[in-house]
C-alpha cells in the first residue's frame, strides 16, 4: 500500500499555511518541537525484533539464491544465480568471499531460473568414501533462447575446500524445460542419505504445460527422493524415464537420468514402469524453499503461488499439494480435479493472498534456546511484502509478525552462533535481534496535537505543508500534506534520488473525500516516522463516524469500509493500511520516504498576498538543507497537466505509483520507473514482462498497441493482476486515458523499421558489425531488465561500428540500442557465444 507521501515539520523558524491550491503568507513559529513529534511518537520502529545487519557479501552480481553451511567447517557456500559458487567465513560472518566454481557460460538467468539448489553428500568430511567432498548443485543451463535445461548434478570439492573442479561435473538429470520460471531447485538429504529435490511445474501460470497432477510423464511439480550411492540393497534402478512430449533435435543436449537409483520405499514405486518413481511428493507449483525436520521427519515448504494464494505446506511421503485444482484453499475455477486424485490430498498449513504479499520463501523450524518465545516455531517470509512471520499451525492463531519492510529476503539459516539468519537477493544477510523496549502509540489522534482543531483540520504552528507535482493515487481521494523535521535537524538534498532526513522526523497525510454536494468526509490520517536507525515505520488513524476524532489502526488490523457517495450516486470500498502494507512501499530500497524528491517538489506556488516563489528554493532561503541546492532541478507533472507532454505525464505518473517497487534493480518487473531514469533506459518500450501474472513474451509497452501493452491492461484491472497491486478499488480513468493516447502516439521500432543491420545475428564468438543508413552518435547493449551490458564499441565512421561482447556476458537475448540523429532505436540481438 503507499502509504504517506505527506509529511510535517519541526523546528522551523518559518512556516507556510497552506490552502488546497495556494501556500498562505508567513509566519513565524511561536513554538518548537523535539524529534518524534514532541515524544509521542516511538523512537524506534514499534516491534518486538529488529533485523541487524552483520554483513554484505562482496559479489559482483548481487544475486544470492542460497546459504549454506559447509559441514565440518566454520565456512558456507552461498550461490549467486549467475552461476558461481562462492565460500565465505562464517563465524563471524564476514564479507568477503572467495570463487570456487564459476559455471556464468552455461547459466541460463533470466528472471527465475539461474544457479538455485545446493547439498552436500552426508560423508562430505569421510576421507576416503565416494562421497568424500561431494557436492551437488542444481541449475538451468541455457541452449537457446526458447529452451533450457533443468541440471542436477554432483562435483568434487578439491580436499582442502579451495575449489570445486569444473571437471568433476557428472550430470545426475537434465531435462529440457520450455519456461524460465518455477524452477524451484533447493534440496536436502535426509537421516537415511537419501537426496531430496524441489521442483516446479515448468513454468507461466494456470499449470500451462499440464504438470500438476501427473507423475507418468516429467519430473515436474513435485518433490523428487533418489539415492545417489545408487545402494542396491535398498534401492533398485531407474524403470522408467520421463516422457519426450517435445521433440528435441539430435543435435540439441538430451534428456539424462543417470548415476542414481530409486529407493524401494518411494510411495509410487511400480514395477511396470507406469510411474515415474523419483516422486515422494507431487502437486506443488513452485517449491522454492524447503526445511527437513529430522526431529518429526517432515519436509517444510513454502510454495509460491499463482494469483491467489502463497502457502506452507507440511509435506510428508506420498503427499499430493492439490495444484493446480487448488491454490491454497481455493478452488481454481480454471483447472479440474482429476478424475482419481493421487496420492494423500494434503492442504496447506497456512496460506494467505494477495495482501500479504506475492511470493512465500519459507524459512526454518527452529528448535533452540536462544529464541525460548521462537522455539518450535516455523520462521517464513515474503519476497515482495519485506516481512518475517512465525508461524504456530496448532495455534489458534497461527501466525505472527517479526519483522516488516525487510526487502527480496531469499532465504534463512542456523549460524554457527546458534543465532537465527536470513539473507536477501542483493547478498545482505542480517540477524534476527530482539529490539529496544517498545514504547506505546497514542490511540486517539487528538492525542498527537497535530491539529489544533479538529473540526477545520487547523494544523499546529511546527507543521510545514508541502505540495507535490504529481501525486499518487488513492482511489480519488483528496490529500493534504506535512512534513515536521526536529529542531536543529537539516536535510540532505540530492537533485535525482530521494532526500534523507534525521531521525526523529514525520511525515503526514490526510486523506478525505467529497460525498455529496455539502459534505466532505475524513477517511483516515497516516503518520511515516524516520525511526533512531534511520529505518521508517507507519502508523494509520482512521475517523470515526462523527469525524470528531480518529483511532489508531492495530498492528495487524485489517480495516475497511463502503462508502457512499451521493454525487456519483455509488459505493466505493476503502481499505486501511496496515503498518506491514506501509511498509511494502515504504522500503529500504525506496529511501522509504516517497513523495519528498527534487522532481516532486520543484514547482511554483503563489501565496495569498500574490507572492510567486519556487518551493525548493524557499526551504533553501528557509536553511532546511545540510548541503548546497545546486545544478538543474527535475520536474515532474500531473496526469492532467497539459502544458506537459504525454510522455512526462506518463512518466511522472509512473515514478509516483510505482518506483518504489519498479526501481531499476532487474528484481522487480522488468522495467524501471522512475523519472530520473531517461526513457530510453527505462526498459518500457518493447520490453518483455517477467511477472508472475503476466503472459511470458508479452511487451511492457507496445507501440500504438494498447491492448498489446501489459502496462496498460493491468493498470486497467482491478481483478488479482491488477497494478499496484494494493488498496486499489477505483480505476484512474485520467491516466488511463492519457496512457492510452501515449501508447497510441509512439513509434513503433521493430527491426525491420531498423535503419540498421546487426552481422552476425546470432553473435557466436561475441564480435558483431553494425551497418547503418543514417548517421550514428552511439551505440549501446542492454539486458532484459533494462541493465547495461559490458560491451566494447568502436565507430568506425558515421555509419559504420564494430562491438564486442566482454566474455563475461552470458548467453541470451540482449537490445542493441542506438542513436541516429534524434530518434532512438532499439534491436534485439542474440549471443549464442562459441559454438
Amino acid at each position: 500500500m503507499r502509504f504517506l507521501q505527506g509529511l510535517f515539520l519541526l523546528g522551523v523558524a518559518m512556516i507556510l499555511f497552506v490552502s488546497w491550491t495556494t501556500i498562505s503568507d508567513i509566519q513565524t513559529l511561536s513554538s518548537q518541537s523535539e524529534p518524534f513529534l514532541n515524544g509521542k511518537l516511538p523512537e524506534y520502529s514499534p516491534s518486538d525484533w529488529k533485523a541487524t545487519k552483520v554483513a554484505t557479501l562482496n559479489i559482483d552480481s548481487g544475486r544470492v539464491t542460497r546459504i549454506k553451511k559447509i559441514p565440518g567447517t566454520s565456512q558456507y557456500v552461498a550461490l549467486d544465480k549467475f552461476g558461481k559458487v562462492l565460500v565465505f567465513e562464517g563465524n563471524p560472518i564476514s564479507s568477503e568471499t572467495r570463487i570456487v566454481l564459476d559455471l556464468t557460460d552455461r547459466m541460463a538467468t533470466e528472471s527465475e531460473a539461474g544457479l538455485t539448489g545446493v547439498a552436500f553428500h552426508p560423508d562430505f568430511n569421510v576421507s576416503g568414501s565416494e562421497g568424500y567432498r561431494l557436492v551437488f548443485l542444481f541449475y538451468t543451463m541455457k541452449h537457446k533462447p526458447e529452451l533450457i535445461y533443468d541440471r542436477l548434478s554432483k562435483f568434487r570439492f578439491s580436499p582442502n575446500l579451495d575449489s570445486i573442479r569444473r571437471d568433476s561435473e557428472e550430470i545426475l538429470i537434465q531435462q529440457a524445460d520450455r519456461d524460465i520460471n518455477h524452477n524451484a531447485g533447493d534440496m536436502f538429504f535426509d537421516g537415511e542419505g537419501y537426496l531430496y529435490l524441489s521442483i516446479g511445474d515448468e513454468g507461466k501460470f494456470n499449470n500451462w504445460y499440464g504438470n500438476g497432477q501427473k507423475i507418468n510423464k516429467r519430473l515436474f511439480s513435485g518433490i523428487l527422493r533418489i539415492d545417489v550411492d545408487e545402494d542396491l540393497t535398498r534401492s533398485h534402478p531407474i524403470r522408467r524415464y520421463p516422457a519426450q512430449i517435445f521433440e528435441i533435435p539430435q543435435s540439441d543436449p538430451q534428456d539424462i537420468n543417470q548415476s542414481y537409483t530409486i529407493p524401494d520405499d518411494n510411495p509410487w514405486v511400480d514395477e511396470s514402469g507406469e510411474n515415474l518413481e523419483e516422486f515422494y511428493a507431487m502437486g506443488l507449483r513452485n517449491p522454492f524453499t524447503m526445511y527437513f525436520d529430522s526431529v518429526e521427519n517432515e519436509i517444510w515448504v513454502g510454495d509460491v503461488g499463482d494469483d491467489i494464494r502463497e502457502e506452507i505446506n507440511i509435506i510428508e511421503k506420498g503427499d499430493n499439494a492439490q495444484w493446480a485444482y487448488m491454490e491454497g484453499n481455493v478452488r481454481k475455477i480454471t483447472q479440474d480435479a482429476p478424475d482419481e486424485i493421487i496420492g494423500n490430498e494434503k492442504p496447506p498449513v497456512y496460506e494467505y493472498g494477495r495482501d500479504k504479499g506475492h511470493a512465500v520463501i519459507g524459512g526454518m523450524l527452529y528448535r533452540g534456546e536462544n529464541y525460548p518465545d521462537l522455539n518450535e516455531k516455523y520462521l517464513f517470509g515474503d519476497w515482495e511484502l519485506g516481512n518475517i512471520w512465525e508461524l504456530d499451525p496448532d495455534s489458534e492463531n497461527p501466525v505472527n509478525i517479526l519483522l516488516r519492510g525487510v526487502q527480496k529476503v531469499t532465504g534463512f539459516f542456523m549460524g554457527y552462533d546458534e543465532m537465527i539468519y536470513f539473507f536477501d537477493i542483493l547478498g545482505n544477510i542480517y540477524r534476527l535481534d530482539r529490539s529496544a523496549i517498545v514504547e506505546s502509540i497514542p490511540e486517539k489522534l487528538s492525542d498527537l496535537g497535530v491539529f489544533t482543531d479538529l473540526k477545520t483540520l487547523e494544523f499546529s504552528e511546527f507543521m510545514l505543508p508541502y505540495e507535490i507535482n504529481s501525486p499518487l493515487w488513492s482511489d480519488g481521494a483528496t490529500k493534504r500534506r506535512w512534513i515536521v523535521l526536529p529542531t536543529d535537524s537539516l536535510i540532505v538534498y540530492h537533485p535525482s534520488t530521494s532526500w534523507t532526513f534525521p531521525s526523529g522526523t514525520v511525515f503526514v497525510k490526510h486523506f478525505e473525500k467529497e460525498i455529496s454536494a455539502d459534505s466532505v468526509k475524513n477517511l483516515e490520517t497516516r503518520f511515516f516516522v524516520m525511526d533512531r536507525q534511520n529505518v521508517g515505520y507507519g502508523i494509520t488513524y482512521k475517523w470515526n463516524e462523527d469525524d470528531s476524532d480518529a483511532i489508531l489502526v492495530g498492528d495487524q488490523e485489517e480495516l475497511m469500509d463502503t462508502l457512499h457517495y451521493e454525487l456519483q450516486n455509488t459505493d466505493q470500498v476503502w481499505n486501511y493500511p496496515t503498518r506491514s502494507q506501509c511498509m511494502r512501499c515504504h522500503n529500504e530500497n525506496a529511501g522509504y520516504v516517497l513523495g519528498l524528491k527534487t522532481a516532486q517538489l520543484n514547482m511554483t506556488l503563489e501565496n495569498q498576498g500574490g507572492v510567486v516563489f519556487n518551493q525548493i528554493e524557499n526551504w533553501k532561503n528557509r536553511g532546511l538543507f545540510e548541503n548546497d541546492v545546486e545544478g538543474e532541478m527535475l520536474q515532474m507533472f500531473g496526469i492532467e497537466d497539459t502544458t506537459a507532454s504525454l510522455e512526462s505525464r506518463v512518466r511522472s505518473y509512473l515514478d509516483a505509483n510505482c518506483s518504489h517497487c519498479h526501481y531499476g534493480d532487474g528484481l522487480t518487473g522488468a522495467f524501471d520507473a522512475r523519472f530520473s531514469t531517461p526513457l530510453w533506459q527505462q526498459g518500457l518500450i518493447d520490453n518483455p514482462t517477467i511477472s508472475f501474472n503476466s503472459e511470458s513474451g508479452s511487451l511492457i509497452v507496445n507501440p500504438q498497441d494498447p491492448d498489446g501493452s501489459e502496462l496498460w491492461l493491468r493498470d486497467a484491472s482491478l481483478g488479482n493482476n491488477k497494478m499496484p497491486p494494493l488498496a486499489k478499488n477505483v480505476l484512474d480513468e485520467s491516466y488511463l486515458s492519457v496512457l492510452e493516447e501515449w501508447i497510441k502516439n509512439l513509434e513503433v521500432l521493430g527491426v525491420q523499421e531498423f535503419p540498421l543491420r546487426i552481422f552476425p545475428n546470432p553473435i557466436r564468438d561475441y564480435s558483431f558489425s553494425v551497418v547503418s543508413t543514417t548517421r550514428l552518435t552511439r551505440i549501446e547493449v542492454f539486458d532484459i531488465m533494462g541493465k547495461p551490458v559490458p560491451v566494447s564499441i568502436n565507430l568506425l565512421n558515421e555509419k559504420m561500428a564494430d562491438g564486442r561482447f566482454h566474455q563475461s556476458v552470458s548467453k541470451g537475448v540482449y537490445f542493441l540500442t542506438t542513436w541516429s540523429a534524434d530518434k532512438v532505436y532499439k534491436a534485439r540481438i542474440i549471443l549464442a557465444a562459441e559454438d
